[in-house]
């Protein structure tokens, strides 16, 4: 008897010993997958997420899966830095990459749905040398030179690469500086023999280096020898001198809109000195042009990607007007 109790004992401690042992497994949210993408993953800002055609799986430590989760999403307006919508279940989220463009680049404000309309450019040739501004590198390709032959039946010969420079100097820009390009479109055979106008932007991507600026040289100086083009506007007066020997035509230099930066506003007062000292040269300051910069914050939304870069709306409805005006005034006559 004192036996079997002392066996039955020993056997109780031992599975108490045994439980006491054993750790309970909680079970946990691990993670979250999407199986099922969005019907629609392009939006413009301002719309709403859609989870239209959407499933979500949940995953468990336990390697459980629970299928089709009811996930939440956040119900705000999509914005244009942020090309994501977060999806959240529990205690887990993920980031659903999706793309949120710019309200401006709507294709009612696209040079195709442009109307043309009587113009005193109508006919007219003009060129453009500049960077990402001239290019149209926040509207798809698409600037004023492009709404200006639209509207305007001109003939705009674009020659623009964004993160370009003035400054023929290495590390200055991202590619080959403006009269480096130029000098390369003379040698083309298809090059434009004459020119009722000649636009040149001032580059926002000199400011990178402003120890490089240069200055404008002497009133009596217009040979092309005599200019730094490894400066910002010893490299202007190169391109001036190069578009007088080629064309002798006007010349329009045009600014940025005021982007508030002090480098860029010392470019703009040197591009000043340089339309004061060649006869040919009109500058279209935009930097300075108050009423110009006078806008709403809707309208900076609807405009602008950036500071600098207009959409396709900024072109339109912002930057062809004064344009046009501008170069009217200067080649308009019949």
């Amino acid at each position: 008897m004192k036996k079997t109790i002392a066996l039955l004992l020993t056997g109780i401690c031992s599975l108490t010993i045994f439980a006491s042992c054993q750790k309970v497994v909680e079970k946990k949210l691990d993670h979250l997958e999407v199986v099922n993408g969005a019907d629609t993953l392009i939006y413009e800002e301002g719309e709403f997420f859609s989870t239209a055609g959407m499933r979500v799986d949940a995953y468990y430590s336990d390697g459980t899966k629970e299928e089709d989760v009811a996930f939440e999403t956040p119900n705000t307006e999509l914005v244009r830095d942020k090309q994501y919508v977060k999806l959240t279940y529990q205690t887990k989220s993920i980031n659903y990459p999706i793309t949120v463009t710019y309200k401006g680049n709507n294709e009612k404000y696209a040079v195709g749905s442009v109307q043309k309309t009587p113009s005193l450019l109508e006919g007219k040739t003009i060129f453009f040398l500049g960077s990402s501004v001239t290019y149209g590198h926040g509207s798809q390709g698409e600037a004023f030179p492009d709404f200006l032959a639209a509207k305007d039946g001109c003939h705009s010969i674009k020659e623009a690469v964004s993160g370009t420079a003035l400054a023929d100097r290495e590390g200055m820009g991202s590619g080959e500086s403006y009269i480096t390009r130029l000098e390369k479109y003379l040698q083309r055979e298809d090059k434009a023999e004459t020119l009722d106008l000649f636009v040149c932007q001032l580059s926002t991507n000199d400011i990178k280096k402003p120890e490089y600026f240069g200055e404008v040289t002497a009133n009596d100086v217009y040979d092309r020898s005599e200019f730094d083009r490894t400066t910002s506007i010893g490299a202007l007066e190169n391109i001036l001198s190069l578009v007088k020997e080629t064309w002798d035509c006007p010349v329009l230099l045009y600014t940025s809109n005021d982007i508030k930066n002090e480098k860029y506003a010392k470019m703009v007062t040197l591009a000043h000195q340089v339309a004061d000292k060649w006869d040919s040269v009109t500058i279209l300051d935009l930097y300075h042009d108050k009423e110009f910069n006078t806008i709403t914050k809707e309208e900076e939304i609807l405009y602008l990607t950036d500071n600098v870069h207009p959409t396709k709306a900024g072109y339109l409805l912002w930057w062809l007007p004064k344009f046009e005006t501008t170069i009217s005034d200067l080649i308009g006559e019949d």
